[in-house]
């Protein structure tokens, strides 16, 4: 089905501009809506964790979810440069 497929192209694209423009709590509305989530991959992993880690600077509350999102990229990624990446986010919020 093609419009479940442009659908989330569509949400995708949203979430990577909702972390451009700071606004993590769209990023993560939008990821949690795309339908066909194998097809983006460890994508998915990498922004929602980029997103909650944004949140968890602001409020506090969130850092737990944070730190989950960061160990489940650190586990589930095949990039290693997202995964030293994501090493030192976890340094971070655990510091």
């Amino acid at each position: 089905d093609t419009s479940t497929v442009c659908h989330s192209d569509a949400y995708f694209y949203l979430a990577i501009i909702g972390l451009h423009i700071d606004e993590p709590g769209l990023t993560i509305e939008c990821l949690s809506n795309i339908e066909d989530l194998s097809r983006y991959g460890e994508d998915i992993y990498w922004y929602q964790a980029l997103a909650f880690v944004k949140m968890a600077i602001k409020n506090p509350l969130v850092h737990d979810k944070a730190v989950r999102a960061v160990e489940r990229v650190i586990s589930n990624t095949e990039i290693p440069e997202r995964r030293q990446q994501a090493e030192k986010m976890l340094q971070q919020l655990n510091n």
